[in-house]
């Protein structure tokens, strides 16, 4: 028994480690701060990040933080299990996202207008052939707040 347990438990955690990985990430971007959405009120910041983000078949987690100028830190977390249905069909079984520790919710918005951008929009963009981002950011808004953090989507999509 010991001796199959000895051949066979390599073997398993190879395939776990195949189906998930978390890696490091790391680097330099610009950081939005959204005063009040309402009004549009927005301030552009150089920042750097570091944290880990990973996804496996069954979790989604990325866990970041970013520190402004002055050494003013934010941090995010977006965290996520899924499991299939019949027809390989995708169920989001639970979510936690948070920013500076408290509940948020993720939105995106054009980095020009600060207008939201609804997912039917960003949907049509992931269709489109070359699709360009350039102009949307991706934002952590928390929730009863009327302010956000955001960085550019195409980086957010980069360390996905």
């Amino acid at each position: 028994m010991l001796k199959a347990l000895c051949i066979l438990l390599p073997s398993s955690l190879l395939s776990v480690s195949a189906l998930a990985m978390v890696a490091p990430v790391k680097g330099d971007t610009t950081c939005t701060i959204v005063t009040a959405l309402l009004e549009r009120n927005a301030v552009e910041k150089p920042c750097q990040f570091e944290g880990v983000s990973g996804v496996s078949m069954v979790y989604y987690v990325k866990e970041i933080t970013f520190t402004l100028p002055k050494g003013k830190t934010v941090e995010i977390i977006n965290n996520a299990t899924f499991r299939f249905e019949d027809k390989e069909i995708l169920d989001l079984e639970e979510e936690e996202i948070l920013l500076d520790n408290q509940p948020a919710k993720v939105i995106h918005i054009n980095s020009r207008t600060l207008r939201p951008i609804s997912p039917q929009q960003l949907n049509k963009q992931h269709e489109a052939k070359d699709p360009d981002y350039l102009e949307v950011l991706h934002c952590l808004k928390p929730i009863k707040k009327d302010s956000a953090f955001c960085i550019p989507y195409e980086l957010m999509m980069s360390i996905s």
